[in-house]
């Protein structure tokens, strides 16, 4: 019996069998020279001693053979980064159905934060059939602005182009405020006093363009929140020392203040802000000699002579110097 295997385009595989006692029969064809899709199967006995042509049986089958591919993931999909600062993600590469070319890694800077760096180690692998780990790290110390981005990450072969997304998220940087008071709680009632204190961005001390970052005029906002809840609002700016000041500052309510110092932060740095409260007393009074009109109080005096001596009621306030 002569077995044949025949594509759409009239290329074939052929063997030739004995069958068994059972009339049952065993072929090997290799259908790897074939082309894909419909495939025809046929039998056919050998002439017969009359030179008869044999029985032929036909069928049909279909041949699919998977394309070698390779697959690529990202771990961990999302990474949070502070501006200015480095992190690292594992990228994962597998080769299927014996797939074994070069691959090339690289990322779309297109999608990548103004001023970001993106390097891979190694940047080139072979892909097999096994799993292979490639490291990338990303490099924010050139980035001015934090924010989330979708960097489109490229795994390149000769034949073949995969493509992930790893969510890059850039965390503002933390910062402080100093609050400090000319006169410390408590304080008289409209007692005048210096409210002082500085902007510290931690990261400053390391910048390689310092002087660049160097952020002066930076908006400072006082809140002062009475013992009656009702709050007035003044505001500032620092100096290129990141120092600020509030003069003449008093307050007209006697009680439990609260007084808060607020920088709302910019595109790379958090909003901070710092607090405290201040205790408002009555003022001290105290009684002073008058010293007009020259008719009362007289240093001197005749004896016998009556004279008129006065005393005028103030306020005793504590002297701040620097308000």
């Amino acid at each position: 019996v002569t077995i044949r295997l025949l594509d759409t385009e009239g290329n074939q595989q052929t063997d030739s069998v004995q069958t068994d006692t059972s009339g049952g029969l065993k072929g090997v064809l290799d259908a790897s020279q074939l082309l894909n899709g419909r495939l025809t199967l046929s039998a056919q006995q050998a002439p017969d001693l009359a030179g008869n042509p044999g029985l032929v049986a036909k069928i049909t089958v279909f041949k699919d053979t998977p394309i070698p591919t390779f697959s690529m993931e990202v771990s961990p999909a999302s990474v949070d980064i502070q501006v200015g600062q480095t992190g690292q993600s594992t990228i994962l590469i597998s080769g299927q159905n014996n797939f074994d070319q070069k691959v090339k890694l690289s990322a779309d800077k297109s999608t990548l934060p103004v001023g970001a760096e993106v390097s891979f180690e190694p940047s080139q692998i072979t892909v097999t059939n096994s799993t292979q780990t490639v490291t990338m790290t990303t490099d924010t110390s050139q980035v001015k602005t934090a924010g989330s981005y979708m960097v489109g990450l490229i795994a390149q072969s000769p034949a073949l182009t995969q493509t992930v997304s790893l969510e890059l998220i850039i965390e503002k940087l933390g910062a402080f405020i100093t609050l400090n008071l000319s006169i410390p709680s408590p304080i008289q009632y409209r007692q005048p006093i210096r409210l002082f204190g500085q902007v510290i961005l931690p990261d400053e001390a390391s910048s390689a363009d310092k002087a660049e970052d160097l952020q002066a005029d930076l908006p400072i906002q006082l809140t002062l929140t009475r013992p009656d809840q009702n709050q007035q609002v003044l505001e500032t700016s620092t100096l290129t020392s990141r120092t600020y000041a509030f003069d003449h500052v008093s307050f007209d309510q006697i009680g439990l203040w609260t007084v808060q110092v607020q920088w709302a932060g910019d595109s790379k740095y958090n909003q901070v802000e710092e607090s405290q409260q201040v205790k408002v007393v009555p003022a001290q009074p105290m009684l002073q000699w008058m010293t007009s009109p020259k008719s009362v109080n007289p240093q001197v005096a005749p004896l016998g002579q009556t004279i008129n001596l006065a005393l005028q009621l103030s306020l005793k306030l504590r002297t701040c110097h620097r308000c």
